[in-house]
């Protein structure tokens, strides 16, 4: 299945040094190939095929559809990755 990346996630992916960025596209790999990755959950909260996914110390939210959206990376222990996904318009 195809991986895309929005905008904000790709900019913050950009931003991230070498290893943490290696740790991100080794999970998108992994959603590419299988789906899903076996620390995904599904957010019940939410209208919509919304998951969760850890990578190291990140923390990926994406969309599945017909290709798999990263719509946002962020810091794992960090509350602000889900005020940024409050904001945004679904």
């Amino acid at each position: 299945m195809q991986v895309d990346l929005s905008k904000k996630a790709n900019k913050f992916l950009c931003s991230l040094a070498t290893k943490q960025a290696k740790q991100i596209v080794h999970k998108m790999q992994e959603l590419e190939n299988f789906g899903t990755t076996h620390d995904s959950t599904k957010l019940h909260s939410l209208q919509g095929n919304y998951y969760r996914a850890t990578a190291g110390e990140f923390r990926l939210i994406y969309r599945i559809d017909q290709v798999i959206t990263i719509v946002l990376i962020g810091k794992r222990n960090d509350s602000e990755i889900y005020l940024d996904f409050d904001r945004m318009p679904k």
